[in-house]
């Protein structure tokens, strides 16, 4: 599981790190699929919040490495 597909911009489409994800279909796949949703942008944020202290840690700007994650 990755970024949802409609946000990964063209240019990122052409590397092998991105790929839509193939989510079930079966009878309460939907619930699933909001679920880790909701759960990826959580990780997400909680990683970009963990690398601007991390940044910061290094003497660099806070937003440093918003660049690549942001």
């Amino acid at each position: 599981m990755g970024l949802e597909w409609s946000k990964v911009s063209d240019e990122e489409k052409q590397y092998p790190l991105h790929e839509s994800t193939p989510w079930p279909e079966a009878e309460g796949a939907e619930a699933f699929k909001t679920f880790m949703l909701n759960h990826y942008e959580l990780m997400h944020n909680l990683g970009i919040k963990l690398m601007r202290h991390i940044a910061e840690g290094f003497g660099k700007p806070v937003d440093f490495f918003d660049k690549w994650f942001v």
